[in-house]
């Protein structure tokens, strides 16, 4: 339950989130500018025919208030999610800092009739939306974002304006954003990648982190928050490099006008910044025969608690820059001494464009948290295994029988493979049920996991070794 609970709360986060780049960076509210055009890598196949993007009332100046300075829409690469993209930029012209910031959104369809619902499906003449910051400091910018369905129409007309802010305290905080890039894939999506970087003597506070493409005219014509980075950054030199952190924004395409990037961050200083004692193998990575990177690494709880811990993994390149970032909880709630393996199978910004996952030549890992987890846990073993090699992947199935006297609400089972030598070569995880949802006493539980080994690894000899571990009820 409550790795659930914590995991829907790191979610919720991520959807508040926003960054920073290229130089150093202070106060509550930053904004920086990419490198230029030529960071963006082409996509490996053509876009295709989308529909002509509008683009709403624009301001490019910048006057000594808060005022939004551009408001942009398009239709997303493929219309999948049959979604219109309204996009735009609110500066903060004044010495203040500012939070709170409310801003009213329109959008009319060619009968000038309103496209917008409220949460009961009512149609709304506006709607109240946010930037993708909390907090923005004076002198600074904050993108907004909002995905309309196309269900009811596509949108002829549509506006943004400020309603409403509260002033602020600024807290200082000084950032920068290291071995950055902004690449796109194939299918129009848009990744920026980086470090942020803590250069200042205090521990600091991520509250929202986000990027936003930028055309030639330095307007907003895609943004997002944060799809994977840290929450804490320790002082400027800290032994264990935790005052830095990799990050990743995904853009939903297409830009085609795109030319630059911008990060912008909401931070603030915090007293401290403590963790477990938990030991990390040095991370390793392969590619399996789908060309897609994967991450693997064993950790050890070191501590005297049970915790469950929240992972941050980048990919790098001979040269130390960032290719992509993921984060993830680990499967089990580590008991006192326990070492599982782990992983990280999904990465969107190296694996969704072209060339990128051959530039991989390192990887590592950080802490993002290590909660306490105080509820019972119960160690199981599985029975009757199989395994089925596929096409580009491996399938492992079997059953885990509850030999315990206790009733769990889940189980998570991990299938760790590794070669003769006993080095982990792959693994993944996945959670079990049972029929009316607990697992009961003595009952049996099967499970089936698919995993890619490494393209130019040799099957035989292979050593699959099952963990499972089981959460009372």
């Amino acid at each position: 339950m409550k790795r659930s609970f914590i995991f829907l709360i790191w979610v919720s986060l991520l959807t508040l989130g926003l960054l920073a780049c290229n130089q150093a960076l202070a106060s509550s509210g930053t904004e920086a500018r990419g490198h230029a055009k030529a960071g963006i890598i082409p996509a490996a196949a053509p876009l295709g025919e989308v529909s002509p993007p509008v683009t709403g009332p624009t301001s490019t100046a910048r006057p000594a208030e808060l005022i939004v300075t551009n408001v942009f829409g398009y239709q997303d690469t493929d219309g999948f999610f049959n979604t219109y993209h309204l996009v735009g930029n609110v500066h903060n012209g004044t010495d203040t800092a500012v939070t709170n910031v409310e801003l009213a959104l329109t959008a009319q369809d060619e009968a000038g009739e309103t496209l917008l619902r409220d949460d009961s499906d009512k149609p709304v003449a506006s709607l109240t939306i946010n930037p993708l910051l909390w907090t923005i400091g004076p002198g600074q910018s904050a993108p907004f974002s909002y995905a309309l369905s196309l269900e009811n129409g596509q949108p002829e007309s549509y506006d943004v304006t400020l309603t409403n802010y509260v002033p602020t305290a600024a807290r200082d905080v000084t950032l920068a954003v290291q071995q950055d890039q902004m690449v796109q894939g194939a299918d129009g999506t848009l990744y920026i990648t980086g470090e942020l970087v803590n250069l200042g003597q205090t521990a600091v506070e991520l509250n929202s982190l986000a990027g936003a493409a930028l055309d030639s005219d330095n307007r907003v014509v895609a943004a997002n928050s944060y799809a994977a980075g840290a929450w804490h950054l320790a002082p400027a030199g800290d032994v264990n490099g935790y005052d830095r952190a990799p990050f990743r924004i995904s853009l939903i395409g297409p830009a085609p006008t795109a030319q630059t990037w911008a990060v912008y961050v909401d931070a603030g200083p915090i007293g401290s910044m403590e963790l477990p004692a938990l030991e990390f193998s040095p991370p390793g990575f392969y590619v399996d025969a789908k060309g897609e990177v994967h991450m693997i690494g064993r950790v050890t709880n070191k501590s005297e608690q049970t915790v469950e811990i929240d992972v941050l993994a980048g990919l790098y390149d001979a040269a130390s820059l960032a290719l992509d970032a993921d984060s993830a909880y680990l499967p089990y709630a580590l008991l006192p001494g326990q070492s599982v393996p782990y992983h990280f199978n999904s990465f969107s910004g190296v694996d969704d464009v072209l060339g990128q996952a051959n530039k991989v030549t390192q990887a590592k890992v950080w802490v993002v948290s290590a909660l306490p987890n105080t509820y019972e846990h119960v160690t199981l073993t599985t029975s009757n295994d199989k395994q089925d090699q596929l096409d580009e992947a491996w399938h492992f199935s079997g059953e885990v029988v509850n030999t315990s006297v206790k009733t769990l609400n889940w189980a998570t089972v991990i299938v760790a493979i590794y070669d003769a030598q006993g080095q982990l070569l792959a693994t993944a995880d996945t959670d079990i049920y049972g029929e009316t949802g607990l697992i009961e006493p003595q009952s049996k539980t099967s499970y089936e996991i698919d995993l890619s080994l490494p393209a130019d690894v040799d099957p035989a000899g292979l050593i699959v070794k099952t963990y499972v571990q089981g959460l009372v009820d």
